[in-house]
């Protein structure tokens, strides 16, 4: 003891025994000043700590992808849209989205610029233009070539076959077949039913250039996978990316769908988006934080209870560790202000990190002689300790500050202090508690059921210890270029969950919750843009309100014009007229004319090329003329007379839309709905693109094959999949340089402090092999490094570096042997197990990423416990090493 005083008679010892003598003597002082310091410190992570779900914050500000990202948000909305599906049977779908949209625009509190259809009555008159030239010069010749067939109905039935009977010319038929064939099915369907049936235009629709339009309709719903499936956009009237703004919408949102849900039972109803994803991420870690964090205060506590003989020394440990996390929390709010998805786990870290200091001093005042000056001695002798093992923590944290990655910076500079201020409020608070319950002095050794047994193992089978622990470490060295990264953060959500069912619904589909955005000067640069990015093997779709703008305008001018002309004849109002009722003898006739008809068109027809309309037509005649049944004068005559009312009106309707049209070439930004403006035009006129990547874009080699084509073709292309790819690659980049960087301070600490390079080497030989005990671990499980648990590695390089330091100092003074009989021995061995028990808790979480990070900070203390107390004392023992 007498050499270990010696090199600890040094001025941090002197420094640490007046710090004590001075603290216990104001003690009242002390405490008061502490109290005061928590609630002021409460006051002001209150008051200024927020938390955010935007990813964007992870990032660099001065970021170049980030600095885009910044400046498209600022000039489009939509850009943290909330994601409403809504699937089932077409016309339950748009009456569900409907009515959820009538609610969704009274929360205006919540809800901004809900989007999920255009209405179309200000484009009607300029809807020519949005047919192809294909079906314009289509529709001309059916007008041309149909025009007398329309005009003879308004003499019903009887008047048609007229005219049908006096055809000869077969070519005259064919252009007219789809129409009369739709019309011979319509009034079989009306016969059928006894005019019951839903009248069905007889009018063919025309695929337009951007989507399936039909005259005279006047809105289009925004669906996907035809018409069985309706996406709503809602805009968060709170766009700032608070936590608690963006939870409140979130859950108002999911209340509303719930409600609309209730009248549609047979509507399945989804919601998604990124902001939900982090939102329920963000929420799912609270709730999963206070589970782990209750057991692994129960867990602990109990552990401690049993080492410690009662109560009330955990107690005290816990808290004078509680002031340090109110300072933790206060200098978080005045360094960073926001606590972003990786931030938010710092209380965490800091408490599993400094409850050694806690137990260091309580093992060694335990074994400390009773008397007055007992706490000064061991604040005295544990605290020199106690400062190496916080500072190259703290410098672990503080060398994430040197990578171009704001949220690990962020993470290294709170949680780095945070340390220090837990290791100050220790070292200063939990004598003076201790001395309110149990004077100065105490019991002489901590209770470790079963410890010995170690001691014999390393003092007399060393080369057996070193041996197992070489076996250990070549096994783990296979595993340190397999074990891999998985970049997809996506998978890190809690299995089976709706964000995660809805992103594989929408994939099969060529859409994502994950898209880059850009945009362009205007309208033609966006179109242009467009095509190029649709040319990309890794792009599945581009989505731009310049697509809705029509093509080729100038030549469909005089097309569109033709059509005017040739519609206004059809369109000229008719006198109402109610078609005459059919008797007996009526319907014989008619049947009569009819078969005579029939056959004289089946005989055109055989002068007619074999085609699918030909057949069809030929099928329905047969049809329509078994339905005549003189027999039955009634009802044919009625669902006839229905029929053909509504085929008048529907054609006089069809005919004056057309007539009504104007030649004039829209402009399809003057005609948008708000909702649809906001998202795809800036203020200043600029059009923005969503570009959807193909395949699953969370992997990442689909989305660096992604990310590295569209940044070809536009060089400000932004976005979530950007902000991911990067926010990995410079978070890789960030903990290995920070790894780097923590390493080589330590080792000049280690070299400052113990004056010599052997210690130094020994001190930190258990906490690198430690390291690859915990890869070969993490390979042995299956489980692979990500995002999240990543964070692991830098921060196990502090954590663990006082086992070794502490147990190499013991093992110079008094031998291998006395380690596990004395304080030193327990005090590691239970600030390991303390932080594992704590860190193992985040098993329990339904986060695979936190579960994950939980898993390999509990191998990585694990490892290095084992390490520090058993290979290390093997190769003391074996070399024979003795303090210098």
């Amino acid at each position: 003891m007498t050499d270990h005083k010696q090199v600890a008679a040094s001025p941090f010892e002197a420094f640490f025994r007046w710090w004590a003598a001075l603290t216990m003597r104001h003690r009242g002082w002390v405490l008061l000043v502490a109290l005061a310091s928590v609630l002021l410190s409460g006051w002001l992570a209150h008051s200024r700590l927020k938390f955010s779900t935007d990813r964007t914050q992870l990032l660099d500000p001065d970021h170049p992808i980030q600095r885009s990202w910044k400046v498209h948000r600022q000039s489009f909305q939509g850009n943290s849209d909330l994601l409403v599906l809504i699937t089932g049977d077409p016309a339950e779908v748009r009456a569900a989205a409907d009515s959820l949209g009538v609610l969704l625009n009274r929360e205006k509190n919540y809800f901004d610029e809900v989007f999920f259809k255009i209405e179309l009555s200000k484009i009607d008159q300029h809807a020519l233009y949005f047919l192809s030239l294909a079906d314009l010069q289509s529709l001309i010749r059916q007008l041309r070539e149909a025009g007398p067939w329309m005009s003879s109905t308004q003499s019903g039935l009887p008047g048609l076959l007229e005219k049908l009977a006096h055809t000869q010319d077969p070519q005259s038929l064919k252009p007219i077949l789809p129409l009369f064939t739709n019309v011979l099915e319509g009034m079989s369907r009306s016969i059928e039913s006894r005019g019951q049936a839903p009248y069905q235009s007889p009018m063919p629709s025309f695929q337009g250039e951007k989507q399936a339009v039909k005259m005279g309709q006047d809105t289009v719903y925004n669906t996907i996978q035809g018409d069985r499936t309706c996406l709503m956009l809602v805009q968060p009237s709170d766009r700032s990316g608070s936590f608690e703004q963006d939870a409140q919408t979130v859950a108002r949102l999911r209340q509303c769908v719930a409600q609309v849900m209730r009248g549609y039972p047979s509507v399945d109803c989804m919601v998604c988006g990124e902001v939900v994803m982090n939102t329920d991420e963000m929420v799912g870690s609270y709730r999963d934080t206070r589970l782990s964090g209750g057991v692994a205060v129960i867990s602990v506590f109990g552990l401690l209870m049993v080492a410690f003989g009662n109560w009330k020394r955990p107690l005290c440990a816990g808290l004078s560790l509680g002031v340090g996390m109110a300072w933790s929390a206060a200098f978080a709010a005045l360094a960073v202000g926001n606590l972003n998805l990786l931030t938010v786990h710092f209380a965490t870290i800091v408490a599993g990190l400094s409850m050694t200091f806690a137990i260091q001093l309580l093992c060694q005042f335990l074994e400390a002689e009773e008397d007055h000056n007992a706490w000064q001695e061991t604040v005295a002798r544990s605290g020199p300790q106690c400062l190496i093992g916080a500072l190259t923590t703290a410098i672990a944290f503080w060398s994430l500050h040197f990578a171009n990655f704001r949220a690990a910076a962020e993470l290294g500079l709170i949680t780095g202090t945070g340390v220090l201020l837990c290791f100050v409020s220790i070292t200063t608070l939990l004598p003076i508690l201790l001395s309110f319950f149990e004077g100065s002095g105490g019991r002489r050794s901590v209770r470790l059921p079963g410890w010995t047994i170690w001691s014999g193992a390393v003092s007399r089978h060393p080369y057996r210890v070193l041996f197992i622990s070489l076996f250990i470490s070549l096994y783990s060295l296979t595993w340190v270029t397999r074990v891999p990264f998985n970049y997809n953060v996506l998978s890190l959500q809690p299995a089976g969950s709706e964000v995660v069912r809805l992103e594989n619904f929408l994939q099969t589909m060529g859409y994502s919750g994950l898209f880059a955005v850009t945009s362009a000067a205007n309208v033609s640069e966006a179109n242009l843009l467009a095509s190029k990015f649709e040319g990309l093997s890794s792009v599945s779709r581009v989505e731009t309100v310049a697509a809705l703008e029509p093509l080729d305008v100038q030549l469909k001018a005089p097309l569109v014009e033709e059509v005017i002309r040739l519609a206004r004849p059809l369109a000229a109002p008719a006198r109402p007229s109610t078609p005459p009722s059919l008797s007996g003898a009526d319907l014989q006739k008619l049947a009569r004319d009819f078969q005579s008809a029939s056959s004289h068109l089946q005989q055109l027809l055989t002068r007619l090329p074999e085609s699918p309309e030909k057949l069809r037509f030929s099928r329905e005649l047969k049809r329509f003329e078994a339905l005549l049944d003189p027999e039955k004068p009634g009802p044919i005559s009625s669902a006839l007379q229905i029929y053909q009312q509504e085929l008048e009106r529907d054609l006089a309707r069809q005919a004056r839309f057309l007539s009504e049209q104007r030649p004039i070439e829209p402009d399809i930004l003057e005609f948008l709905p708000q909702p649809l403006l906001a998202r795809g035009v800036s203020p200043r006129g600029r059009v923005s693109l969503r570009i959807f990547p193909k395949g699953n874009a969370w992997d990442r080699e689909p989305l660096e094959f992604f990310v590295n084509q569209i940044t070809r073709v536009d060089a400000y292309v932004t976005g979530s999949p950007l902000m991911i790819y990067y926010n990995i690659q410079e978070l890789r980049k960030a903990y290995s340089t920070s790894g780097r960087v923590a390493l080589s301070v330590i080792c000049v600490l280690l070299l400052l402090h113990f004056r010599s390079l052997k210690n130094a080497a020994l001190a930190i030989f258990p906490k690198l092999l430690g390291v690859l005990w915990m890869v070969g671990l993490m390979g042995i499980c299956g489980v692979s490094f990500n995002s999240a648990n990543f964070l692991a590695l830098p921060i196990t390089l502090g954590i663990g570096l006082i086992f070794g330091v502490n147990v190499l100092l013991e093992c110079q003074q008094k031998g291998a042997a006395s380690l596990f009989s004395g304080s030193t021995g327990a005090a590691v061995t239970l600030s390991g197990l303390t932080a594992m028990l704590g860190f193992s808790s985040f098993l329990l979480v339904s986060h695979v990423g936190v579960s994950s990070f939980g898993f390999v900070m509990a191998a990585g203390v694990g490892a290095n416990l084992l390490t520090s107390l058993l290979t290390l004392p093997a190769l003391m023992t074996a070399l024979k090493v003795k303090d210098n």
